[in-house]
């Protein structure tokens, strides 16, 4: 946790609390780490972290716009800010998708836990 931590600040995100959701809650079988996070400004925001080896593709990046929608639904919040911590390469036209979508993408190098 403190790594994510770490990295959400090296990149400017600071938050109040930060809550672990289980996928399996979300009725996903995806490996994925999601949190629901306030930010200072009492921003509800979705944090995902994929940890691939192989592309990221716009078609998951459907998937991944899927499931915070369940996320949205689940615990009713309309969350302001969407991040998503990569350590794989990410498909140009799948990056600006979530762009275009206000996803904002922080891709790390070495992989978080």
């Amino acid at each position: 946790m403190k790594k994510i931590v770490d990295v959400l600040g090296e990149n400017g995100f600071v938050f109040k609390s930060l809550v672990k959701v289980e996928p399996s809650s979300l009725r996903s079988r995806q490996k994925v780490k999601i949190f629901s996070a306030v930010d200072e400004k009492s921003f509800y925001n979705a944090i995902f972290i994929l940890n691939n080896k192989s592309r990221f593709l716009r078609g998951s990046a459907i998937k991944l716009m899927e499931l915070e929608e369940r996320l949205e639904i689940a615990y009713k919040h309309s969350y302001r800010v969407k991040i998503l911590l990569i350590s794989s390469p990410v498909c140009s036209l799948a990056k600006k998708f979530l762009k275009e979508n206000r996803w904002k993408i922080v891709e790390v190098q070495n992989g978080i836990v």
